[in-house]
């Protein structure tokens, strides 16, 4: 059994970014950015109806977070606290040893390999940090960039496990010890700038 903990609020940084825990002043940027079609053009979930909406979600978010049943990051440019997207690490297993990554990011800051930096960080935080066996990712069929990115990032699909929920969705996994070297280097270049 792996025991997890997210106090004190596990900040992270990049070389451009920083991710902080996400909080009540980002109800209406966040709102935006889950009520954008492109942002949710392959993400199955309910859409948002108003602000109050996202307050909920904001709670019940910093409830799972109190409760170490999942840590969620807003992603902010180090020069501009304001929000520009989200990475989390969910649906942890019973015994702590299995996540699963979840992100969105604004489309006024893709292509920019922002996603690529947060991604890096989190990837490390989980297997050394919280050291967990196994990171999955769900991703619509459809979303070349998705996949794209968590190839990059060493992520193998497995064609022998559906989402129950999402039937056009296909499931990526990567295992503590196949974390690739990008990432690796990545993290130490980070850490000693």
């Amino acid at each position: 059994m792996n025991k997890i903990s997210f106090t004190p609020f596990p900040v992270q940084t990049t070389d451009r970014l920083l991710l902080r825990k996400l909080t009540v002043k980002d109800k209406s940027v966040l709102f935006s950015l889950r009520t954008d079609k492109k942002v949710n053009q392959y993400i199955k979930r309910p859409v948002q109806q108003s602000e109050s909406d996202t307050g909920t979600f904001i709670n019940k978010i910093s409830k799972g977070i109190r409760e170490n049943k999942v840590i969620f990051w807003a992603i902010c440019l180090k020069e501009a606290p304001s929000l520009i997207g989200t990475i989390c690490l969910w649906n942890i297993s019973e015994d702590g040893t299995v996540a699963e990554l979840g992100y969105e990011l604004s489309p006024n800051h893709q292509g920019m390999g922002l996603m690529n930096e947060a991604i890096n960080t989190i990837l490390i935080y989980g297997f050394d940090t919280l050291q967990l066996n196994m990171i999955t990712a769900y991703t619509h069929k459809h979303n070349a960039a998705s996949i794209k990115i968590l190839l990059k990032h060493g992520f193998v699909f497995n064609p022998n496990i559906k989402d129950d929920d999402n039937i056009n969705n296909v499931i990526f996994e990567l295992y503590n010890k196949t974390i690739n070297q990008e990432t690796k280097k990545l993290q130490n270049d980070n850490s000693t700038s």
